[in-house]
């Protein structure tokens, strides 16, 4: 039963951990609410490829 409480914690600890979203990525999927969270999931999912593509790649 443990793991169940970990389980349910895990999406919160995640969001808590993301980075904020740059300004270009904000702008370009149209974010209004300062948290992602808060946004449409449209939006939401906007950001998380946005800033998947701002990171660095490794060669």
């Amino acid at each position: 039963m443990i793991w169940l409480g970990l389980l349910a914690a895990t999406p919160a600890l995640a969001q808590a951990e993301a980075p904020p979203d740059s300004p270009r990525c904000r702008q370009q999927c149209g974010a209004v609410l300062p948290r992602r969270i808060d946004n449409p999931r449209e939006v939401q999912s906007c950001l998380i490829r946005c800033q998947a593509l701002e990171r660095p790649q490794p060669p």
